[in-house]
């Protein structure tokens, strides 16, 4: 039958490469993957070399983690929360920031006291923004405020790139 000459015909093909179709098929897929990641790259380049454009919402973690890791002399962050988000693992880099001497401006709060969230997504939160206030104490260079009327969204990092304003950034952890 038909069928079984296609297999017959694989099976040597198979044994004259060495390589099964599927060996041969995840190569090619593998090949296939690098050539995406560099173009994905290249584009990456090209992006921040474009002095305005619009920063769609899934690449402010991007400028977040750039602006900590790039920063030399400011970074700017406005946002209306703060939330329970901001961890140890955040705290620490942004003390690796200031002991660089990076002036870092925190301007936040939707409202004048209180606004936070109820129940224990609330409490975290309040823990997160006093973790901030410990490092505001320890650092001289980081200076946060509560303006208790923004609902601003905006990310300044030196004069190199702004971003804002912002639907939906967030003091959070990487």
């Amino acid at each position: 039958d038909e069928r079984s000459e296609v297999q017959r015909q694989r099976r040597g093909l198979e044994e004259a490469t060495g390589r099964t179709t599927n060996d041969q098929q995840l190569e090619e897929l593998r090949k296939a993957l690098d050539e995406s990641k560099k173009r994905e790259q290249e584009l990456k380049r090209q992006l921040a070399d474009i002095s305005v454009r619009q920063v769609p919402v899934y690449e402010h973690r991007d400028y977040f983690e750039r602006a900590l890791s790039d920063a030399r002399k400011r970074i700017l962050i406005i946002s209306p929360w703060i939330r329970f988000e901001v961890n140890g693992e955040l705290v620490h880099r942004l003390r690796k920031v200031l002991d660089r001497k990076v002036e870092i401006y925190l301007g936040y709060g939707i409202a004048q006291e209180g606004g936070y969230r109820p129940g224990k997504k609330g409490e975290r939160d309040r823990d997160a923004e006093r973790s901030l206030k410990r490092v505001a104490d320890d650092y001289p260079n980081f200076h946060m405020a509560r303006f208790g009327d923004t609902h601003a969204k905006v990310l300044v990092c030196d004069s190199r790139f702004a971003i804002g304003p912002c639907p939906n950034t967030r003091v959070t952890s990487a």
